[in-house]
C-alpha cells in the first residue's frame, strides 16, 4: 500500500493545498525533500509532513527535534521569496506513523505546540472517518 497516497488523500480532504516531495534546496541541491509541504491558508500555516512505516523513528524524530534548520529556516526563505507566505505564517510538523510507534513518538514531543503526530492506521483502516472529532481537533491544534 502506498501509504503517502493515502496520506495526501487524508490531508487534502482537510482542505489543505500539498505539494509532495518539495525540495528545499541550498544552491542547486536538495538539503532536504520531506514527503510533504501543506499549506493551510485558513490559519496562515505551512505544515511540514512526513510519513513513515519504519518501526525505528530515530532518524525521524532526530528531524522532527531539529526542524528549525532541517527545514523551517530553510523553507521559509524559499517561500517568502516566491510570495508564497507572507512573514505572519507560522510553521509546524506534522507526522505520520505506525500505530505500534503512536505514543512512543508523541512521548518525543509532549507540550510542543507546533508537532502533531498521528498514526497511520486511523486514516487508512477505518470504514468511518470521524470527521467531526477531526473538524474539532483541527480547530485547537498548534
Amino acid at each position: 500500500m502506498d501509504f503517502e497516497s493515502l496520506v495526501m488523500y487524508f490531508l487534502a480532504s482537510e482542505g489543505y493545498f500539498l505539494s509532495p516531495q518539495f525540495s528545499i534546496g541550498v544552491g542547486r541541491s536538495d538539503w532536504s525533500c520531506p514527503d510533504f509541504v501543506a499549506l493551510d491558508f485558513t490559519k496562515k500555516r505551512v505544515v511540514v509532513v512526513e510519513v513513515t512505516t519504519a518501526y525505528d523513528v530515530s532518524s525521524l524524530v532526530e528531524k522532527i527535534y531539529n526542524r528549525d534548520q532541517q527545514w523551517f529556516q530553510r523553507l521559509r526563505q524559499i517561500l517568502l521569496s516566491r510570495k508564497v507566505v507572507t512573514p505572519e505564517w507560522s510553521f509546524a510538523v506534522r507526522a505520520f506513523v505506525r500505530a505500534d510507534r503512536l505514543e512512543y513518538t508523541r512521548a518525543k514531543f509532549t507540550d510542543i505546540p507546533d508537532v502533531t503526530i498521528t498514526d497511520i492506521e486511523s486514516i487508512a483502516f477505518s470504514w468511518k472517518w470521524p470527521w467531526d472529532d477531526w473538524k474539532s481537533q483541527r480547530e485547537n491544534e498548534y
